[in-house]
């Protein structure tokens, strides 16, 4: 520790400025490689998670649409124009739906997601099946 006390003042403060720097670079660097872990979490999420979610969500939707759809359909029994109509509306929520499925069913990625989609498709056959009674 004496000979750091007997340089003079201006090596004194190279030494200083040296540490320094090798700090920043190190904080640098160490801030470099966590963003770019961030970019990549970031970039797994906007391509794969997003969109896999959003056509989730779409069948989720649909599917409230198809059951309202069939909602109305009992309530107009006897007045075939409203039966009609809705029909038609199912019809095209139930062309949207598969249009949903199709875009999720690529975008599954883990065997969880395809178990549950697995079973999704066999509670759908089931509703399906107690919907024409």
């Amino acid at each position: 520790m004496k000979l750091f006390y007997n340089l003079r003042i201006a090596s004194k403060l190279y030494v200083g400025f040296v540490l320094l720097l090798v700090l920043t670079s190190f904080l640098g660097i160490f801030a470099v490689i966590q963003l770019a872990r961030v970019n990549s979490a970031t970039y797994e999420l906007g391509t794969n998670w997003m969109p896999s979610v959003n056509a989730a969500m779409g069948i989720k939707e649909r599917m409230s649409r198809l059951r309202t759809q069939e909602m109305q359909i009992v309530l107009s029994s006897g007045d075939a124009k409203n039966i009609d109509f809705y029909s038609k509306r199912w019809n095209t929520y139930f062309d949207e739906l598969k249009s949903y499925e199709d875009k999720y069913v690529k975008l599954m990625t883990t065997e969880d997601e395809k178990k549950k989609y697995a079973e999704y498709l066999t509670l759908w056959e089931k509703y399906k099946v107690e919907t024409k009674k």
